[in-house]
């Protein structure tokens, strides 16, 4: 990239050096990759009748690079090695850019919206920060009830018992006439409603006794769990620096909530966050930012049409004999001989910066590093780094091809996969087309559970945990902590238990079970021994392994014990019968998972032995 030919040299030593030419001495590849320019998508033509909330968004170069980005970094979590044969995680990725611009807001963004997990930029303003305009929202609430608006962000916030969606919201609040939001809240008679009603009356009573500073922490504290699953660990740091210039205000001033509010909304606070410790997120940083840091991944956005964030003002620095170096401020309309010289003068400087800046970044790659970039479809400007790092494209470097569309030009070794734990083959496995046909379950064949009493709140609450369990295996190991937190805190089921699937699906006894290739509701429908037994249903989790077939089928409710005349050994039985047929000599395994346990119990051969024989002995086609 640096050699004596290349453009980014200027800047840097190269042949002059005293300095004798690194050698690298690690034995093991590394990967380098320059992925094809991303262009933006072309624009929507605008029509007049069409809602402006229903026209189709313009999709700009930046978000389609940063969504390219977080795609690939996805694919990339727990499903790969690094060269030193470690499985990437999130907290292995470091992505740096130029500047905190467009580019640098939409790789968040696309990260977030993708479901992977991200330490948050190096730099937030507290005033930006959404824990910290709830906190704010919570204290103008205690201070004025009758804000609408500040209980609304309130109620929607990780910060009260049972947060609110927006059709919860848009429930609570429509039709109340000229009563306040407050008023409709204390007067619901849901549970959830009473609950952040109790809540808020009890940080209102607390603002008659505490300073602005301990109602934060006791807010922070009560709530801290729920706000971290939420919006993630740099809702940590801007709550810390909130809660210290909660403490610099009272050291200033007479401690007041109205004076606090104020002073607060009236100052510009920027807090820099320490991205080297291990926070397990994707770390989103400037290059700036990133001097002495190090990452096993450095991917390097770049848009080729951006400013390079020159000066560009009227201020020369020129070196003047027996002066040094002399500011000189210059007229457009009283030119100088000189003043050419001397911004030609400061170009080069800024294009010497450029190329010391590129140098960083490019070395902060410890295994792998990436460089990507978009484009208007303008003309790109003159030294922008991707043309650079293209142009001096070394030789050996091939390229790589997906679904006839150029991926990559890769120097290094192909990335090794990780070995599925299960060896099962989700593309290889090949089922009977009626195992998939579409079924319509009749009343006579429904199973007898059904007449059990029907608990509306149970069943809502199992459909979760189902939804729960069924997305956990396709989220990176990595993440499934923090899903399961945010599933937990949104759908009000509770933290404990959701964590506790989440780590269930974790445990190494149970990758078998639980691994990226196995299929989620998977439909079945066969009619099996001469069309005296129907099988009609959904396997809650499919594993097709090489050697074996394993079914998975999550109950609510206490474990109990399993006889071969219960409804749940019958329905197990049916979907045995089936796989067996679908694959024959595989043989079949089926378990039961208790998700209120959560627990897991095997159901033996012998059990669904007697399950069959009852099965058959009275049905009749």
């Amino acid at each position: 990239m640096f050699g004596q030919s290349s453009a980014a040299l200027p800047g840097l030593e190269g042949a002059n050096s005293p300095y004798p030419p690194h050698q690298a001495h690690r034995k093991e590849k590394g990967v380098y990759e320059i992925w094809p320019l991303i262009e933006a998508g072309e624009k929507a033509e605008d029509d007049v009748w069409q809602p402006l909330l229903e026209r189709p968004a313009e999709e700009s170069r930046h978000r389609l690079l940063a969504r390219k980005i977080a795609s690939r970094i996805r694919s990339w979590i727990g499903k790969r090695r690094l060269s030193e044969g470690k499985v990437v995680g999130p907290g292995d990725i470091l992505i740096l850019l130029r500047n905190r611009g467009r580019l640098f807001e939409a790789v968040l963004a696309e990260l977030q919206a993708a479901h992977v997990p991200v330490a948050g930029a190096d730099r937030l303003k507290l005033a930006n920060n959404i824990a910290v305009l709830d906190l704010m929202a919570l204290m103008q609430f205690c201070l004025l009830t009758e804000d609408d608006y500040s209980l609304a962000c309130v109620l929607k916030s990780p910060f009260v018992p049972e947060p609110l969606d927006e059709d919860q919201l848009l429930a609570l609040a429509a039709a109340r006439g000229s009563a306040t939001l407050w008023k409709r809240l204390v007067t619901a008679e849901d549970e959830a409603s009473q609950e952040n009603a109790r809540w808020l009356v009890s940080r209102r009573e607390a603002m008659r006794s505490e300073r602005p500073f301990e109602f934060l922490s006791q807010t922070i504290v009560q709530r801290r769990a729920a706000i971290l699953a939420r919006l993630g660990s740099e809702a940590s740091d801007a709550m810390n620096a909130l809660l210290q210039a909660a403490l610099d205000y009272e050291t200033a001033e007479t401690p007041s909530y109205p004076g606090f509010l104020r002073w607060f909304r009236s100052g510009e606070s920027e807090v820099k966050r320490d991205m080297d410790q291990d926070s397990g997120g994707v770390r989103v940083m400037t290059i700036h930012g990133s001097k002495g840091l190090e990452a096993p991944i450095i991917i390097l956005p770049v848009d080729v049409n951006a400013k390079p964030g020159g000066s560009g003002d009227q201020i020369l620095m020129p070196e003047l004999t027996g002066f040094g170096l002399f500011p000189f401020w210059y007229l457009s309309s009283r030119p100088l001989d000189s003043v050419p010289k001397w911004k030609e003068r400061r170009k080069d400087a800024e294009r010497e910066e450029s190329h010391r800046l590129l140098y960083v970044a490019l070395t902060r790659a410890r295994d792998e590093l990436y460089v990507c970039g978009c484009t208007s479809g303008d003309k790109a400007r003159d030294d922008n780094w991707y043309d650079l790092v293209d142009q001096a494209r070394p030789d050996g470097m091939r390229e790589i091809w997906e679904e006839d569309v150029l991926a990559a030009y890769r120097l290094g070794n192909d990335p090794a996969a990780v070995r599925e734990a299960d060896g099962s083959n989700k593309h290889g496995t090949t089922l009977p087309d009626w195992f998939f046909r579409e079924y319509r379950q009749t009343p006579e064949r429904r199973s007898r559970i059904e007449n059990e009493p029907y608990d509306k709140t149970a069943a809502a609450r199992g459909a979760i945990l189902h939804k729960l369990l069924q997305e956990l295996p396709s989220t990176a190991p990595d993440g499934r902590l923090a899903f399961a937190n945010r599933i937990a805190m949104k759908r009000g089921i509770e933290p404990a238990l959701a964590e506790a699937i989440a780590r269930l699906t974790l445990d190494e006894r149970f990758q078998t079970l639980f691994g990226a290739h196995g299929l989620a509701e998977a439909p079945v429908s066969a009619r099996l021994h001469g069309g005296k037994l129907l099988v009609e249903g959904r396997i809650d989790r499919l594993v097709l392994g090489e050697n074996e077939t394993i079914i998975i089928d999550y109950k609510s409710g206490t474990p109990r014990v399993i006889d071969e005349s219960h409804d749940y050994a019958l329905q197990l039985a049916r979907y045995r019968a089936a796989l067996e047929e679908a694959r024959p000599g595989k043989p079949v395994r089926t378990a039961l998972l208790w998700i209120d346990a959560p627990r897991l119990d095997w159901i033996g051969k012998d059990v669904l032995d007697r399950a069959l024989a009852q099965l058959l002995a009275s049905t009749t086609p």
